[in-house]
């Protein structure tokens, strides 16, 4: 700290420490994080792995600001997550962190450019005009500048989560936090996916924290991680 109490930690898109969450049950207690600590540096991209029910999606969740936990405390960009206000947390979500998840999570009623406009739409302050070239924007660099006028429906699963990473792009986060992104793709198409993912990433200069079971998948990353017994360890 400095003296006059502001962090002096430069460089870091996300910072956690002491990370406590238990599932109370009705007939017993589930401790899942005991204690977790991460840091990741902007422009970073790291690996958290572990067997399966270890609680890795829990503790993406309680970084992403989807799940408080029960003790420890989150930054994003040095910005505090859990001892601000709701609506505070719920902007600094929107505009700080970007997801992308096993599941896909398009809404089947829209056209794609609509589904990658959600993000800016709950963030509000932006013209429709502009919302809509940006997401068209982000269409392009994903490869599906052909498919803006189709329904999820319309696309395949790779495509889906081209959506996906391009939603999670939409507010131009420097954190992005995704969970298994290719298990619901086969091996081929998972590939690509990645390929496409990790580039986007590693081209805008954003920090990556991506959950994974495959070491292929791990070893891609400048760091990993792996979480046992609640906490946090190099691989």
């Amino acid at each position: 700290m400095t003296s006059d109490g502001k962090d002096a930690v430069v460089g870091l898109a996300l910072e956690a420490s002491g990370l406590c969450k238990t599932y109370h049950l009705p007939h017993k207690d589930v401790p899942v994080l005991r204690g977790a600590s991460i840091e990741v540096r902007n422009g970073e991209l790291v690996a958290i792995t572990g067997r399966s029910g270890a609680g890795k999606s829990t503790l993406l969740h309680v970084l992403g600001a989807l799940d408080r936990p029960e003790a420890g405390e989150v930054r994003i960009g040095g910005r505090p997550v859990y001892s601000i206000g709701e609506a505070a947390r719920t902007r600094l979500r929107a505009t700080g962190i970007g997801f992308v998840f096993q599941a896909y999570h398009l809404m089947p009623e829209m056209d794609i450019v609509e589904n990658i406009m959600l993000p800016a739409m709950a963030e509000g302050g932006v013209s429709r005009r502009a919302m809509r070239e940006r997401a068209v924007s982000l269409l392009e660099l994903v490869g599906l500048a052909a498919r803006a006028a189709h329904t999820p429906i319309e696309l395949s699963g790779g495509e889906q989560q081209r959506v996906a990473i391009a939603r999670a792009l939409m507010n131009d986060p420097g954190l992005v936090l995704a969970d298994e992104p290719t298990g619901n793709l086969d091996r081929a198409t998972g590939a690509q996916l990645l390929d496409l993912l990790f580039g986007i990433v590693r081209d805008g200069g954003r920090a990556m924290v991506i959950v994974t079971h495959d070491p292929e998948v791990a070893a891609r990353c400048d760091r990993r991680l792996v979480l046992a017994d609640g906490l946090l360890s190099p691989a």
